[in-house]
């Protein structure tokens, strides 16, 4: 065993249970360093690699799955070890009695190492919630959110349990605490919000296979504020964590800008996922308030990994729904660059956005056209949507004709590629529809399409 550098005498390598078992232990514990590593939303570690924390969370879940696994190893090696030493009641939480003896190793005198019952403590209920609550966030945010600073309490106790985990541990420690000293002092800042607007659109919502869409409406809520943070914003597609105390006074959400780095006010347009959600009482406060003035909102960020539409000759963006909103602030910012003579080597830009009615286009049809002529660049916005049928159904939007079904997205990559390689394509939406994306890329000829998602999962 090589977790106890301290221990010279090499008591722990007489019994082949101990040694398994503390292999398990430092291997859990080089993990649990790692992964810290990339848990900093501003990390300096992810700007070195040239990566955003949003596309590095997977690499995060990896690591926390297998420091759970090592973790579990380490336990379960070490109870079968209690069991041949006849301690079985070792493995137990609280359990003050502690026998398991260590001097001599296979000895009588038992322990006074009050960090093994400490750990144990810990570690279950570490167990359930960070390795059961995470594949629940989706259905609960808020519980795998609070849940997760369950780590607050693992990382000091592993500290005192293994002693020589402080060089695995620190660097990723003090990262993570640095982040949130930022965060918090970025969540200081002073937020005015200038406007809450309650949008909605009549839409049709699929209610199954082989079923006619039933009618639906689609509510939004426009957000216009300034803050400090605003000049912190750097590139198109960023988004920032909001706090309304009104609503909830502990629970922060994240929502894409839709607005460009220079724009004077910072925009979010929302969409409500019913009643009785963060979101959707999020619109029932725009639709109740006829004054925002006693409006309390908090912001943290902005985050997101630097991008730019002047590098690149043709940009296509592809958009589902809401997720038109991140492709707002990148039409936005091409715009003001275009008008600006900042545009670089920008000559053809793109957007596709599904949607489920006609009407739904028009939520931001404001925010999309303003400042569209006389540009620099051809610029393209199509319309897609997925509840009409034929071409005979096909109806007019604020932004033009609205095309029945969905692109094929093979045929519209070939389409937009026929220029001088790479294609930029940048999506978000539905998983499905990324889905689709990502494979339609895939199929491209080598070099010629560079496709990235803009769509972020917590």
């Amino acid at each position: 065993a090589v977790d106890h550098l301290y221990h010279a005498d090499g008591k722990y390598n007489d019994y082949r249970l101990e040694v398994a078992a503390r292999t398990f232990g430092v291997t859990a514990v080089m993990l649990l360093g790692l992964l810290l590593l990339p848990a900093a939303k501003s990390s300096p570690v992810l700007a070195a690699a040239g990566l955003s924390w949003e596309s590095s969370v997977w690499v995060h879940i990896v690591l926390g799955v297998m420091f759970l696994l090592a973790s579990l190893g380490h336990v379960v090696l070490f109870f079968a070890r209690f069991i041949e030493m006849g301690y079985a009641k070792d493995i137990l939480p609280f359990y003050a009695g502690f026998d398991y003896p260590q001097n001599p190793i296979g000895g009588t005198t038992p322990s006074d190492n009050w960090a093994v019952p400490l750990m144990s403590t810990v570690f279950w209920p570490s167990l359930i919630c960070l390795g059961v609550f995470p594949w629940l966030r989706r259905r609960s945010y808020e519980l795998f959110r609070y849940t997760h600073y369950t780590s607050v309490v693992l990382v000091p106790a592993l500290l005192w349990h293994a002693t020589n985990s402080w060089y695995f541990i620190l660097p990723g420690m003090v990262l993570w605490v640095v982040d949130r000293i930022l965060r918090l002092l970025g969540s200081c800042e002073v937020v005015r919000v200038r406007s809450l607007q309650a949008l909605s659109a009549d839409t049709w919502a699929s209610i199954g296979p082989g079923q006619s869409p039933k009618p639906e409406t689609e509510m939004v809520t426009k957000v216009t504020f300034t803050w400090p943070g605003q000049a912190r914003v750097h590139s198109p597609g960023m988004y920032v964590l909001v706090n309304f105390p009104q609503l909830a006074l502990h629970d922060w959400h994240p929502f894409s800008l839709s607005c460009a780095p220079s724009d004077a006010c910072a925009t979010l347009h929302v969409k409500s996922m019913g009643e009785g959600t963060f979101t959707g009482r999020l619109h029932e406060l725009a639709r109740n308030s006829p004054s925002c003035g006693s409006v309390i909102m908090n912001v943290q960020g902005p985050y997101g990994m630097k991008a730019s539409l002047a590098e690149t000759q043709r940009a296509l963006l592809i958009a589902g729904g809401i997720g038109i909103t991140p492709m707002c602030s990148a039409l936005r910012c091409a715009v003001q660059q275009g008008k600006a003579g900042q545009h670089g080597r920008l000559r053809r830009l793109r957007i596709v956005w599904i949607v489920r009615s006609a009407a739904q286009a028009d939520l931001l049809a404001e925010e999309l056209l303003e400042g569209t002529q006389d540009l620099p660049f051809e610029l393209d916005i199509s319309i897609f949507c997925s509840r009409l049928l034929s071409e005979e159904a096909a109806a007019t939007s604020r932004l033009g004709r609205v095309h029945p079904g969905k692109p094929d997205f093979t045929v519209l990559l070939a389409e937009e590629a026929s220029g001088e390689p790479p294609l930029l394509v940048r999506a978000c939406g539905p998983d499905q529809m990324m889905a689709a994306c990502a494979a339609a890329a895939e199929e491209a000829p080598h070099g010629f399409v560079e496709f990235e998602p803009w769509s972020f999962v917590l």
